[in-house]
């Protein structure tokens, strides 16, 4: 990508996804009232997060001169992002992530 080392680029996955993983876990913590932990692996962060920043980076950067752009584009590629991740653990892990029928 335009500008940016392998270092930053590993910087910001992992910063991203331990951003993801604390405001997942404060957020359903609160909402159960005890401890939750957010991540699909045991440690602290969350790569959707970090794959996620670094895709809004890559395709956002070129339309920077338009912020509506920047933000139509951020919202379809997160959105095809999540799909596939959660298409992805489902099949492979038996995971279900991101259900939303209780809310």
């Amino acid at each position: 990508m335009r500008g940016l080392t392998p270092e930053q680029l590993i910087f910001i996955f992992f910063s991203l996804g331990f951003a993801g993983w604390l405001a997942e876990t404060i957020h359903e913590s609160i909402t159960r009232k005890k401890f939750v932990n957010k991540g699909f692996f045991k440690g602290p962060y969350v790569p959707i997060h970090g794959l996620g920043g670094i895709g809004l980076y890559a395709v956002g950067s070129p339309l920077a001169s338009s912020p509506l752009l920047v933000f139509l584009t951020g919202a379809a590629v997160c959105t095809v992002m999540e799909y596939i991740t959660a298409v992805f653990l489902a099949k492979c892990f038996g995971v279900k992530c991101w259900d939303y029928r209780t809310y």
